[in-house]
């Protein structure tokens, strides 16, 4: 036994050598932005982010000489301002729900490192409840076992008998209404409604409940900040230009009228490419705000912005994983190796 825990510590002491002395360097990459959304109860458990996975994956990232840095020191180096940052890690969550409130922010807090949350304002306001929540509680609420949809001028039909075949049927709607114009998915999801007959909730309800402004103002501090993620979470890049003005400079002005100090990075609401076009990123510019983030996932390079003015309104994010291994591939450049293979 005592062997065999002498080879682990020496392989993970040259594991760890490794990863600084060679990957890191060949890596080149500034800092990793990793985007979180649910967090599951560490009592009831549930669907989200394990806290206890999350306090292995920040040890591990400690102990390898990764820098635990916020989003507004990123953007400060990124600017050339303080001093120069290599192989930072930025965490942010997304939308604004309460168990962000309740769970993330505390642990975060007890862990000694910043987070950014990104709440959709009328969320937090009381008066949506946010679409893909909507789809899932018609789902989940539904006696029936199959359903038609026309969406705009194509027709789309679900058929399920076990609640694995509901919930499938629920992701890859979910993931249509993705790519579809603002209006086409509002109608849809009526359509929804009245096909499987259940009354369509407008404001959140339990499971989907929002953190709350005062709950905000209470968690904003050194380690907590928030930053702007719209009005209600469309796809700007399908809006026309005054709504999509409106989710922004309102988002906005809401954030800096509830809160202390906002981080001046707008989030772009689902932030694949194709949802956010650069006259987006220019309007978020026009409001002020130093820069925005996607959901590309790649690093955020050591390179100057100036040699494209539009870089900092697409920064780049990966998903957080569940697992050590998926984890360490991200952070070393493992994982961007791998796929410029696979597309090479």
């Amino acid at each position: 036994m005592a062997e065999a825990s002498l080879k682990r510590t020496v392989a993970r002491a040259f594991a760890r050598r490794f990863l600084r002395n060679v990957l890191l360097p060949r890596s080149g990459n500034l800092a990793t932005i990793f985007m979180l959304h649910r967090f599951s109860d560490p009592e009831h458990g549930g669907p989200g982010h394990a806290p206890e996975f999350v306090r292995q994956a920040i040890a591990w990232l400690r102990r390898a000489g990764f820098e635990l840095i916020s989003l507004r020191r990123l953007t400060r180096a990124l600017s050339g301002e303080g001093r120069p940052i290599r192989h930072g890690v930025v965490f942010t969550i997304d939308d604004g729900y309460l168990d962000h409130a309740t769970i993330a922010a505390p642990l975060f807090r007890e862990l000694s490192c910043s987070v950014t949350i990104f709440p959709v304002a009328s969320f937090l306001d009381g008066d949506v409840m946010l679409w893909w929540d909507q789809i899932e509680h018609l789902f989940r609420h539904t006696e029936r076992r199959a359903v038609t949809l026309s969406l705009g001028t194509e027709e789309t039909s679900y058929r399920w008998q076990t609640d694995t075949e509901r919930d499938a049927c629920q992701h890859a709607l979910t993931w249509k209404l993705k790519d579809v114009p603002d209006e086409v998915r509002r109608s849809s999801i009526e359509q929804l409604a009245a096909s499987l007959q259940v009354d369509l909730p407008r404001q959140p309800r339990r499971p989907y409940l929002p953190m709350s402004w005062e709950q905000a103002r209470s968690l904003e501090d050194s380690l907590v900040s928030f930053g702007p993620h719209s009005l209600t979470h469309p796809i700007l890049s399908r809006l026309d230009d005054g709504r999509a003005r409106d989710e922004i400079e309102g988002s906005w002005r809401r954030l800096q009228s509830e809160l202390v100090d906002p981080v001046p990075v707008f989030c772009f609401p689902n932030g694949r490419r194709q949802d956010f076009d650069d006259r987006a990123m220019r309007l978020v510019a026009d409001c002020g705000l130093w820069g925005a983030l996607s959901t590309e996932h790649d690093h955020v390079e050591d390179a100057p912005l100036d040699a494209d003015p539009l870089a900092r309104f697409r920064l780049p994010r990966f998903g957080f994983p569940n697992n050590m291994t998926d984890l360490i591939q991200i952070v070393t450049g493992v994982e961007r190796f791998k796929q410029q293979l696979l597309g090479g």
